[in-house]
């Protein structure tokens, strides 16, 4: 049932089925019937229908690009094909100032464009910094400025029921290139977007249009070409490289079209030269030689890639109409020396450092650490305190000692290393969100080794500052390489690995809350990719289970008989995994040198075996299983009579 409330002598659309009423009462009038199959039923609640259906909140420009205030809009979306909207009166509480004045509407499938520029001429000032004509239909200006750290927007109808109320952001997933950066922050897929959702980043996305798209529709432009490898730190003879790729099926032409870095905000840097086309599945690489020709005596839009600090790149294309658009751009970290940063899987994941240099061709296999984060234990559940069991395991899986001065940890936590930490050949260290060595964390410390049974020697470093996303976020593990000539004592931080984990498919979901954590397949693989990772059993401070001595789970089989063929195939638990012996086999029995004895006793085996010892070694223990088989005749068959009728 959904509650109405009417007033007045006001008409009301709703759902946009032609219902209309009139009520001649001055006061609320409760109401209750059927229409069309759905169930009205009279409240006491105030809905704004059609508003609550039909009009959206589809873009936010909160920091422009040119820095100035006045370029601020708020984009407004009727998605109704039929219904005319009525704003009158309706008002913003938090966020921005305004209250749209009588007979304020919007036509259907129209946009409104809310700014704080002032409206002399018409909002003219407005009008010609983004293109638009007279026909786009401007209000305002408001008061108040959109924050741009985020924040809540709340807009009421004019009976002061709640049309949205949301809290926008610039951290976590929310989309970058928004913030400043020359976009708007562009609702998805306003048609399927409840306003109850638009507090979820995941429903937004940075605009593809420069500057964004006030009054109209984003572009949909499908992206073609991707920057696919950039390498940024070049020693001599190396060169700043960028590539390009055609992931289409059909020729694009980039001719006209630029490169840049984002140093002054500039995107209009190195423009591709006229008739420039990259046939499906072509390669384009440009250098220095291209967007920085004389480095000694750079040009105003000369450029080069930094390699200590990280840096991005942008691809700007251009339509036929002569819109500029975001077709592409990429963000990197400091960089090792011929080392570059390609997307893997080629041409459609996300930047990863690469196993080797394949400017022009398809790319290599990420470079995975040596050092690696192994576990996470992001959400441990709802308990006291929980966020004092979360952890991040590092994994040195080399057989010699690694310093960890000057290493960090980045991303959605962030820890630097005390100098003289060190993490011993083939063990762990564990990254926690307390201090374990300050007594005023003792308690946490108590707690959390208590929590997961581990020993007080136990290899831990802390605290990190922030805590785990419950809903996922990517965590980096860094070490340093040499400082720059040019800043001695500024330790440029190189990616050693990372993982960008999520709580729902394709990653583990049972790793939320239940108890469980992240655990990696193997060392080796790409941190990025969710089919290297299960939910397992937390194990802080060990790779994979925890250590178990052997045991054995089988009762061994102890009779034979002549004839028949005997299998006896045991089963032994342990981590690691235990070495099998087994001892004092007769002669007609044999081991397959894994879980299997097996073989078919003859008439001169009759009686019983040795005794028979399977022995099960390892680091944590042994055990042993001692039996005697009792070898058994064949079964005499039973003589019969035969009678003759």
């Amino acid at each position: 049932m959904r509650s109405l409330m009417f007033r007045s002598y006001k008409c009301i659309r709703w759902l946009r089925t032609s219902m209309s009423c009139r009520v001649s009462l001055f006061q609320t009038v409760v109401l209750g019937f059927w229409l069309g199959g759905m169930a009205f039923q009279g409240g006491t609640q105030a809905l704004a229908a059609p508003l609550n259906d039909d009009l959206r909140l589809t873009e936010i420009m909160y920091n422009p690009i040119d820095g100035d205030p006045g370029f601020e809009y708020l984009e407004f979306h009727n998605i109704s094909a039929s219904v005319t909207l009525d704003l009158s009166g309706c008002r913003f509480a938090q966020g921005v100032t305004f209250t749209f004045p009588a007979g304020s509407t919007l036509m259907p499938g129209g946009y409104l464009v809310l700014v704080a520029a002032p409206s002399t001429s018409n909002f003219a000032s407005f009008r010609t910094h983004y293109g638009l004509d007279t026909s786009v239909p401007i209000v305002g200006p408001y008061t108040g400025k959109l924050s741009n750290k985020g924040e809540i927007l709340q807009l009421l109808d004019s009976g002061g029921a709640t049309l949205f109320q949301f809290a926008y952001g610039v951290d976590g997933n929310w989309p970058d290139r928004a913030n400043g950066a020359g976009s708007s922050l562009e609702l998805d897929d306003p048609l399927n977007t409840l306003p109850a959702d638009y507090g979820n980043d995941k429903k937004w996305h940075s605009s593809k249009n420069y500057r964004g798209s006030p009054g109209k529709a984003g572009l949909s432009i499908k992206k073609s070409i991707v920057i696919n490898e950039v390498l940024s730190h070049t020693d001599p003879p190396l060169s700043d490289s960028i590539e390009l790729f055609n992931t289409s099926s059909t020729s694009v032409t980039i001719g006209g079209w630029w490169l840049s870095d984002f140093s002054n905000q500039n995107y209009f840097k190195y423009q591709i030269p006229a008739g420039k086309t990259l046939l499906p599945g072509e390669y384009a690489v440009y250098n220095e030689s291209n967007f920085n020709p004389t480095p000694a005596t750079p040009g105003p839009n000369d450029f080069s890639l930094n390699g200590a600090h990280g840096d991005e790149v942008y691809l700007m294309g251009k339509t036929a109409e002569g819109l500029i658009y975001f077709e592409d751009n990429v963000q990197f970290p400091a960089q090792k020396n011929g080392e570059s940063f390609g997307r893997y899987p080629n041409g459609s994941g996300v930047l990863a450092p690469m196993q080797t240099l394949t400017l022009g061709a398809a790319n290599s296999d990420p470079r995975v650490g040596p050092l690696v984060i192994s576990e996470l234990q992001y959400n441990p559940g709802t308990m006291l305190n929980a966020n004092e069991l979360e952890f991040v395991e590092i994994y040195n899986p080399t057989f010699q000692p690694v310093s960890l001065n000057n290493w960090t940890v980045g991303e959605g936590v962030n820890f630097a290393f005390p100098a003289g930490t060190t993490i011993p050949a083939l063990e762990c260290l564990l990254v926690v969100p307390f201090s374990p060595t300050d007594p005023s964390s003792a308690t946490a410390r108590t707690n959390f080794l208590s929590a997961y049974n581990l020993a007080p020697t136990t290899l831990m470093a802390g605290p990190y500052s922030g805590s785990l996303s419950n809903g996922g976020e990517r965590i980096r593990l860094f070490r340093p390489d040499e400082p720059p000539t040019t800043e001695p004592t500024f330790y440029p931080q190189l990616l050693e690995d990372e993982v960008d984990y999520s709580d729902s498919s394709p990653w583990p979901m049972a790793a939320d809350g239940t108890g469980q954590s992240l655990t990696r397949k193997g060392p080796t693989l790409w941190g990025d990719e969710a089919t290297h990772w299960i939910a397992a059993a937390p194990t802080p401070g060990t790779i994979g289970a925890a250590k178990t001595p052997p045991s054995f789970e089988t009762q061994p089989i102890k009779t034979a008989t002549i004839g028949a063929a005997y299998r006896y195939t045991f089963s032994i638990k342990g981590n690691p995994v235990p070495t099998v012996v087994v001892e004092n086999l007769p002669d007609w029995l044999l081991f397959d040198g894994f879980d299997t004895l097996s073989g078919t006793p003859a008439p001169g085996n009759i009686g019983v075996t040795p005794v028979i010892t399977i022995r099960a070694t390892s680091s944590e223990g042994e055990v042993s299983q001692q039996f005697q088989i009792t070898v058994q005749p064949a079964a005499t068959p039973q003589s019969g009579l035969w009678r003759v009728y």
